[in-house]
């Protein structure tokens, strides 16, 4: 595995969203961006990956938009859906990419949330 493996991403995007929701904090559109302390892929490549996301069910609250002059995301309230806690906890692929990212993508992860303000 490779920490821009399809399923490593989609691991770090779920488990953000997850501990977000666990820790009563407002998840960041920033922190999920391809180019944040978290994840760092091409943006093309990120963009199939949130449409992915998306399409399975397992992320709600994020919305595409196009226009002549491009495309872009609306967020309004981007959150785990119950079928993406339940993909991230019974996949095996999720399984196999928390072990790659191992105890250091947790540490940032938690300072990541630390720094986030509780949702109103």
């Amino acid at each position: 595995m490779a920490h821009n493996d399809m399923q490593v991403v989609i691991c770090k995007i779920l488990m953000y969203l997850y501990e977000c929701l666990k820790a009563g904090k407002t998840p960041q559109w920033s922190d999920l961006q391809y180019n944040s302390k978290l994840i760092e892929i091409p943006e093309a490549y990120w963009k199939v990956i949130i449409s992915e996301l998306i399409r399975s069910g397992f992320i709600e609250g994020l919305m595409a938009y196009r226009t002549k002059n491009g495309s872009g995301w609306v967020d309004n309230g981007i959150h785990i859906t119950l079928k993406g806690v339940e993909y991230l906890e019974e996949n095996q692929g999720m399984t196999k990419a928390k072990d790659f990212l191992g105890q250091s993508f947790f540490v940032v992860l938690e300072g990541v949330i630390a720094g986030l303000t509780a949702k109103i």
